[in-house]
C-alpha cells in the first residue's frame, strides 16, 4: 500500500497541471487511480488499529483524484497515509524501503518458471 500510494502521487503529478483541474497526460492520471484502487485491496492486511484510518485516507485520495486536485494535495494525502501505515507497523525501521532500481521482469520470469509453474502452469492460470 505504501508503494502504491507513493507511486500514485508521482504518476498523477506527471498527468495534470501544477494547479490541477487540467489533465495533460490521461494515461498517468489513469495509472494513479489504478494504484489507489489496488491499495484498497491491502487495507484488510493492515494492523486492525490502522484499517479505518487507511480506508478514510484512500477514500479521500480517491476524491482528490476525481476532483483533479493539485498534485501537491495528492502528495500530502499520500504522505499522510504512508506516515499512518509506518506508525501502525512499528515505525520507519520496520518497513522496507522501495528498491533503488525497479524489479527485473526477466528475473521475475525466471523465478516464476523455477518456483511457480509446477502448481500454476506456464501461463499462471493453473
Amino acid at each position: 500500500m505504501v508503494a502504491a500510494a507513493s507511486l500514485a502521487a508521482k504518476e498523477y503529478a506527471l498527468g495534470v497541471t501544477p494547479a490541477g483541474r487540467e489533465i495533460t497526460q490521461p494515461n498517468e492520471v489513469d495509472e494513479a487511480k489504478l494504484f489507489i484502487q489496488q491499495a484498497q485491496f491491502d487495507v484488510a492486511g493492515l494492523p486492525s488499529a490502522a484499517r479505518a484510518g487507511a480506508q478514510r485516507s484512500l477514500d479521500h485520495i480517491t476524491q482528490l483524484l476525481e476532483q483533479l486536485a493539485p498534485p501537491d494535495s495528492i502528495r500530502r494525502a499520500t504522505d499522510s497515509l504512508v506516515a499512518q501505515i509506518t506508525l501502525a507497523a512499528g515505525g520507519p525501521n520496520v518497513l522496507e524501503p522501495l528498491p533503488a532500481n525497479p524489479p527485473s521482469l526477466a528475473r521475475g520470469a525466471v523465478v516464476f518458471h523455477e518456483r511457480c509453474t509446477q502448481c500454476h502452469g506456464e501461463s499462471g492460470k493453473g
